[in-house]
């Protein structure tokens, strides 16, 4: 037996079977429902890559956008931190404060791990810790200039020729050998 309802969305009058009614439809087809659930979606940013994400209100509570990284949140800090050495007793020249020197794996000259099958430089880890997530195209460069430090306060992000541009200043850079 045919049912009469209006559609939520758009308020036109519809016929549908008398189970479907029973079972909550409210909409007139499938364009409807669609653009209804797109509406009551939440905005959300995820703690972790910082990207927009939206969820229905009923996980509004969601803090992550993928499950990848709500796995990688969860890290334990205390697997990097124990390969750290705090009382090197290195100072760079121009610092107030000792280098934290990374004692792990090396690649180049910096340190080096693997978290979650991702290869990871061991300063931009610290960055990212200390100050939280930041894009992938900035560089976690030195201001010490000790490849293996991972002191937070020893960090800044900055681009390719903010990198350049400090080489220069320090006296370090390859064209003024």
């Amino acid at each position: 037996m045919p049912v009469t309802i209006v559609c939520v969305r758009c308020q036109r009058d519809v016929t549908i079977k008398a189970d479907h009614a029973n079972r909550g439809q409210r909409w007139c087809n499938m364009a409807c429902w669609m653009a209804d659930q797109q509406q009551r979606q939440v905005e959300k940013c995820c703690e972790r890559c910082v990207r927009i994400f939206y969820v229905p209100p009923s996980l509004a509570a969601r803090r992550y956008c993928c499950r990848a990284c709500a796995v990688a949140s969860r890290w334990h800090v205390g697997l990097f931190w124990a390969q750290v050495n705090k009382h090197s007793g290195y100072r760079a020249l121009h610092m107030e404060s000792d280098c934290w020197l990374w004692t792990g794996a090396t690649c180049a000259g910096y340190g080096a791990l693997t978290r979650y099958s991702r290869d990871l430089r061991a300063h931009r880890l610290a960055d990212e810790l200390a100050y939280g997530p930041f894009d992938a195209e900035w560089l976690v460069c030195h201001r010490c200039d000790t490849r293996l430090c991972v002191r937070a306060d020893h960090l800044f992000l900055g681009t390719q020729l903010d990198n350049v541009q400090d080489s220069i200043r320090k006296g370090r850079h390859s064209s003024q050998r």
